[in-house]
């Protein structure tokens, strides 16, 4: 949707502001999770702390077989009672986004085109 400003007298930006074109700024928050790790904490702040058992039983374990890192994705599962979950944080996000309303609306998972 193009943008409409028409002014007739100069705006002032202050110098702590720095106009972005959408596209640049997109990239620039992608470049912010790039290479970073999320773990469940993380993630469930993302998901507007969403219960961790829901995570699982909503998104982790019904696509463990795509998202699990032995089978190249972007989730390190947990080894055993104690371990940790870690996420690659730039895949994850971008997982849940092209997923949102599945992982809001279904109880029984999300499923990925990507299986």
């Amino acid at each position: 949707m193009v943008q409409i400003l028409e002014v007739s007298v100069p705006i002032q930006i202050p110098e702590n502001f720095v106009l972005v074109e959408k596209n640049e700024y997109r990239k620039l928050k992608e470049n912010e999770l790039l290479g970073s790790t999320w773990d469940m904490k993380d993630l469930r702040r993302k998901l507007k702390n969403m219960s961790s058992s829901s995570i699982k039983s909503k998104l982790l374990y019904p696509n463990q077989k795509f998202l699990d890192v032995k089978n190249g994705g972007f989730v390190k599962y947990p080894s055993g009672r104690g371990s940790d979950w870690r996420f690659g944080a730039l895949k994850m996000a971008n997982y849940i986004e092209e997923n949102w309303s599945e992982l809001m609306t279904k109880d029984d998972g999300i499923s990925s085109k990507n299986k």
